[in-house]
Formats: C-alpha cells, sequence, structure tokens
C-alpha cells in the first residue's frame, strides 16, 4: 500500500461504518488499531476511538481541532460522566477560557444554567453580541426561549440594557466607558425580534419602527418590519417593506428571493418574477429560468398563489413541476454510480444512496404534495368544465348584460396573456443557443390536469409518497382521511384516523375527522359483516367507549384553554346537531382565551368559517361583532380591519411605494 494511498484509507473507513453501524464497538475498535496507520482522515479516527471507556483524550483532541463542534462537548460530557449541572457548567466554563472565539460552549452553558447564575452568563453573552452587532443573536438564543423562567431573564436583561443606553449611554452603569450607538441599534432589534416571537406584534412594531428612526438605511429592520407584518396578516404591507430593502441593496440575492416570497404571497406574480429577473438569464422569461434551475421555493410559492386565486390548472402545473424535480434528481443520482466505484469514496457513496432513499421526505416534496392534494380534491368537490375554466371571476348577482360584458372582458384579457406568451416564446428561441431536444418531454398543459374524470385517484398518486416518507406528520394522515372519505373507502378512512391518533390524539381536525366518520358509518346500511365489525370495534377505542355527543363534549371540557379545539368542537357541534345553532356560534365567537395573541390564524379560520357556513347559518350582525372583537384584538390584520382602517392601511403601502433612497 503507498503513503498515501486515499482511496484504500476510505475503503477501511467504510469496512469501519460498517461494524459501528452494526453496534459492534469491540470489533470496530480492533480494526481501527489493526489499520490505523494506513487510514489518512485522521478526524474520523479520533471520533471512533471516542467509543473507547476512557476517551477523554480524544474528545479533547477533537474539541482543539473544531471548538465549533456540539457534539464534541456533549461526548465530552458524557464520557467524563457528569452527574449534575455544576459539573457540566464548570467544563463548559473551562472550555470557554480555553476557546474564546467559541460560541458552542457558550451556548451549551446557558442551556444547563438556571436563576442569576443564568442571567449572569447570559449578559456576558449578549453584551458581547451587542457591541460587536450580532444581527443573529436572537436565533442563537431562540432554543431557551421554551423555558418560560429563562425568557421572562431575558426580557428584563435587555429592557434593562436599553434604559440604561438611553438614559447613561452604558449596557450597565458599572461600565467605564460609553457605548457607540449601534450597540443601542441592535439592542432595538433585538428587542424586536423578542417580542415578535412572541407575538406581541404591537411592542414589536414600536422597538423596530425607533430602530428605523436611529438608522433609516438599516436592512435588516426594513426585512424584520416586514416580517412582523407578515405575523400581523398585513400582507401589502409587509411586502412593500421587504422591496423597500431589496432596494436598499439590489445585488443581494437573498433580499431579492424573500422581496419576491412576500410579492407571491399578496398574489402579485408578475411582479415576483420581474424581481427574481433581476437575478435570472438574460433572454429566458423568468418562470422557464427558476423552473430550469429549479427553484423550488418559488415554485411551491407560486402554486399556493394561484390555488389562493382559484387558478387550479396553474397551481397543478406547479406541483407537477416540482414532483419532476425530484423525479429527475433519483435519475441523475446514476451519473455518481461509476464515479464513486472508481475514486472508492465509499461512504459518501452510501450517504448519497441513503439520501435519494427518502428524497420525497424533503420539506419542499410535502409542501407542492399537500398543495396538489388539495387542489385535486377542489376538483372532485366542484368540478371545472371547459366552459368555466377560464371564469376567474365571481359572476353571480350579475344581469345578463353584465355577464356578457364580463365574458368579453375574460376573452381579451386571455388573449393578451396569450399574446404575452407568444412573445416570451419567441424571445427564449432567438435568443438560447441551444436547440430544443425533439425527445424532450411535452409541457405541461394547465387545462387538461383540470379536465380529468379521476381526481382522487391522481390526488392518491401525490398521497402515497407522503405516507411512505412523511408517515409521522400527522397531515399527512388527515389528507388520506379527506380523500377516501370522498371515495367511500371505511377501512382506509379508519386505517388514516388511527394513524393520526397514534401522532396525536387531541389534534382539532383530527376529532372533526372522527364524528364524520362515526356519522358515516352509521349510515352506510350495505357494508360487508366483517368490515362492520371491524370498524364497531376500533370506532368504540376511538371514541373512547363514549357516544357522540359525550365524546365531543369530553374533547371541549379536556381542552378548554384552547380556542383551536374549541372551534373545532363548536364545528363537531354542528354537524352533530344542525339546530343547536346558538351553543355552536357561543363557542366559536369566544377569544377569552390566555395568549390570544398567538391564535391569530386560527382567528382568521374561524372568521372564514363563519362567512362560508362551516357553523351552520350565522346572521351578519354576529359576523360583525366578531369582526369588531378580533380588530381590537389584532389591530394590524387587514382582514378584521373596517372600510376606513383599510383605506388608511392602502395609503401607508401606496406612500412606501413612491420611497426613494437619498
Amino acid at each position: 500500500v503507498k503513503p498515501y494511498d486515499y482511496e484504500f484509507s476510505e475503503f477501511l473507513l467504510y469496512q469501519n461504518s460498517v461494524y459501528k453501524e452494526a453496534g459492534k464497538n469491540k470489533e470496530c475498535l480492533e480494526h481501527l488499531e489493526k489499520y490505523e496507520k494506513q487510514i489518512c482522515d485522521q478526524v474520523s479516527i479520533m471520533e471512533v476511538k471516542g467509543l473507547k471507556d476512557k476517551a477523554e483524550k480524544y474528545y479533547r483532541q477533537l474539541i482543539d481541532r473544531n471548538p465549533s463542534n456540539v457534539n464534541y462537548y456533549t461526548g465530552l460530557v458524557k464520557v467524563l460522566e457528569l452527574s449534575t449541572d455544576e459539573m457540566i457548567t464548570n467544563l463548559y466554563s473551562d472550555c470557554i477560557e480555553k476557546y474564546k472565539y467559541s460560541h458552542a460552549p457558550k451556548i451549551l452553558r446557558l442551556q444547563v444554567t438556571s436563576g442569576d447564575t443564568f442571567k449572569q452568563y447570559a449578559g456576558d453573552y449578549i453584551k458581547h453580541a451587542l457591541r460587536r452587532g450580532t444581527p443573529p443573536l436572537f436565533l442563537n438564543i431562540r432554543p431557551l426561549l421554551k423555558d418560560e423562567a429563562k425568557a421572562k431573564l431575558l426580557e428584563e436583561l435587555v429592557l434593562d440594557y436599553k434604559r440604561n443606553l438611553k438614559e447613561h449611554g452604558k449596557l450597565s452603569q458599572d461600565d467605564e466607558n460609553k457605548e457607540p450607538p449601534t450597540t443601542y441599534l441592535w439592542t432595538l432589534f433585538f428587542l424586536a425580534q423578542y417580542y415578535d416571537h412572541f407575538r406581541k406584534l404591537d411592542i414589536a412594531i414600536q422597538f423596530v419602527k425607533e430602530a428605523l428612526d436611529h438608522t433609516p438605511t438599516l436592512i435588516e429592520a426594513y426585512t424584520l418590519e416586514g416580517k412582523i407584518y407578515k405575523h400581523a396578516h398585513n400582507l401589502q404591507l409587509a411586502a412593500k417593506l421587504m422591496d423597500e430593502a431589496r432596494s436598499l441593496d439590489t445585488a443581494d440575492r437573498y433580499i431579492n428571493s424573500k422581496s419576491a416570497k412576500y410579492q407571491l404571497k399578496v398574489d402579485d406574480i408578475d411582479k415576483a418574477e420581474e424581481t427574481c429577473a433581476m437575478f435570472t438569464r438574460e433572454g429566458v422569461s423568468a418562470i422557464d429560468n427558476l423552473n430550469e434551475m429549479q427553484c423550488m421555493w418559488f415554485q411551491t410559492e407560486c402554486a399556493a398563489s394561484f390555488l389562493r386565486q382559484g387558478k387550479i390548472g396553474e397551481a397543478l402545473k406547479k406541483c407537477h413541476e416540482i414532483d419532476k424535480h425530484f423525479t429527475d434528481i433519483i435519475e441523475d443520482q446514476f451519473d455518481f454510480h461509476t464515479y464513486c466505484m472508481r475514486k472508492m469514496t465509499l461512504k459518501a457513496y452510501i450517504s448519497m444512496l441513503r439520501m435519494e432513499d427518502i428524497l420525497r421526505s424533503h420539506p419542499f416534496y410535502f409542501k407542492s404534495a399537500s398543495l396538489a392534494i388539495q387542489c385535486y380534491v377542489s376538483l372532485h368537490d366542484n368540478p371545472i368544465t371547459e366552459t368555466e375554466e377560464d371564469t376567474e371571476v365571481n359572476s353571480d348577482g350579475l344581469n345578463a348584460k353584465e355577464l356578457k360584458k364580463l365574458k368579453s372582458k375574460q376573452r381579451r384579457a386571455k388573449k393578451k396573456a396569450e399574446l404575452k406568451e407568444e412573445k416570451k416564446v419567441d424571445s427564449k428561441e432567438t435568443n438560447d443557443k441551444k436547440k430544443v431536444d425533439e425527445n424532450s418531454e411535452p409541457k405541461i398543459d394547465p387545462k387538461k390536469l383540470v379536465q380529468i374524470s379521476d381526481p382522487l385517484d391522481q390526488a392518491i398518486k401525490f398521497l402515497r409518497p407522503l405516507q411512505n416518507w412523511s408517515s409521522q406528520r400527522i397531515d399527512t394522515h388527515l389528507y388520506a382521511f379527506d380523500i377516501y372519505y370522498r371515495k367511500g373507502k371505511f377501512l382506509l378512512m379508519l386505517q388514516s384516523l388511527k394513524r393520526a391518533r397514534n401522532i396525536d390524539s387531541q389534534n382539532p381536525q383530527l376529532h372533526i375527522n372522527i364524528v364524520k366518520f362515526a356519522l358515516a358509518f352509521a349510515a352506510k346500511a350495505d357494508l360487508n359483516n366483517a368490515v362492520s365489525q371491524v370498524i364497531e370495534t376500533e370506532l368504540k377505542v376511538q371514541l373512547e367507549g363514549m357516544k357522540l355527543s359525550d365524546f365531543n363534549a369530553n374533547f371541549m371540557e379536556r381542552n378548554k384553554k384552547s380556542i383551536a379545539h374549541q372551534c373545532a368542537g363548536a364545528e363537531a357541534l354542528n354537524i352533530l346537531n344542525p339546530s343547536a345553532t346558538d351553543d355552536v356560534i357561543k363557542l366559536c365567537c369566544s377569544l377569552s382565551y390566555d395568549r390570544i395573541e398567538r391564535d391569530l390564524p386560527t382567528c382568521i379560520k374561524t372568521y372564514a368559517n363563519l362567512q362560508n357556513g362551516v357553523f351552520g347559518k350565522v346572521s351578519e350582525s354576529v359576523m360583525e361583532d366578531y369582526r369588531k372583537r378580533c380588530s381590537q384584538l389584532f389591530p394590524l390584520a387587514t382582514v378584521f380591519q373596517d372600510n376606513q382602517t383599510a383605506q388608511k392601511t392602502n395609503e401607508v403601502v401606496s406612500s412606501l411605494s413612491e420611497l426613494s433612497v437619498k
């Protein structure tokens, strides 16, 4: 063997990893001792030696090489058998003293301390970051906010810093030197992020506006303000603020992408395409180039936007394009087989194969598949005929003359859009030097995607990968129930309910599905006897041995502090007893809950359900009363604003459009 035979070294490391994965630590260590001199990767050698009983030396060597690896510190704690938080804290303090510029031991020490000790260490950490102007400071300490006591201490600490800076120009009154103005700026920025995290949006807005008054050109402050308004469900203003941040640095690809994403959230697809076109290839439309580059975040947001607009065909087109990206990635792996075998990079090769095995568990695929399922379920409930396909405006309440005028306007708009698309295609053909492959797959036609006879069967094609690779997510089984409920497949419905119940037995939508399933089964008289017996037995488990009405009442009593669960109980009550309108409205319209400021999405959904008749027939006065009470709780949310407030918001948005950076 050559002195530095990397190929043979990779082979030995792979052989060693097989022992390790099989749990044969003794054989793994013996193999390493035998071939250690022939292995080039010293880090891998020390990581394997960490399996030994007395491995402190090797973990300390690993930390010396990479002081930012959290796993090395936790491994050192394990081999030293440190049993108390005080002992672990002392170890991390020694590491901080030795590795002064390492971030990992400082955060780990904050995780194991509490009370005044935590406050002291957190103060040292935050002070250093504020002085240096570290924008990711909040992201670094965000995991600590799960502990309410630590979250309260951090709030008091930073508010105290703000007060001292404003009054004395120092973070602490005991400090000798005054702080530069940027320290106050980043303190405001941190507080805005903190209150946004806990959805105290009115306070967060105050701090971020003060930060912008302090430094009007801080891009991070504009992006944060846009994020806060997004959480407040004021999407138009959020998109304008993000676009303002983009205009401050037009060479920043990240801010450009963020701006485009927010524009898609307000369904301004043309504007988002123009924004992305600043960084795409010239001579090709941005949409085509982003598809070619497999830019899946853009396509998923486009699909969601089209779905909100009711353009089911366009939404499905984007979902199918994303599905094709994943298929292409799987097929492209064959290019690496011979290369990896020839280079003998076996560990990397096996890692790639394992990644390919679970590729469709990626969040991008889950989101696109979820959107596709929603589209196909919508097509099943409301089929689109060829004449209805291009109708995108509600024609209810229009007389014959107005309807004729509307359709004429739509035909002109469609023709104009087709001419625009033809110009894009012509431009692409003239500027693109590569000839189109005659064997290339035909383009996906949105019209054909909506003109299908089996939308639920098409939905199942997207559902199966989710069941295989995202079975740990409850939404997978809720989607499965929606499909099989419409197909009348009782055993598959039951399977979906059982799987969902194993993940979260108190999920609001699952509760509604159990009620719907029990009623559907009671109304079904022609089921096979064996199937009926199985369902009856399992249904008792699902209902916990109670009657449906008692099951629903027990669910609401068990979750009486949650607005989402109370609304689910109200919807179930309306299904069970449509005449109990007063009780249903009382349940779903109540807003007397703790931390209601964090339930804005639920309130928006409830308001939409009131308008759509999900809770039965509801009077206009009830809906208006609910809107007014919500507008007091969530004054920034446009969905609850009256006409006068909405007009003021539009004026703010318009004024932002006219801003220019001097």
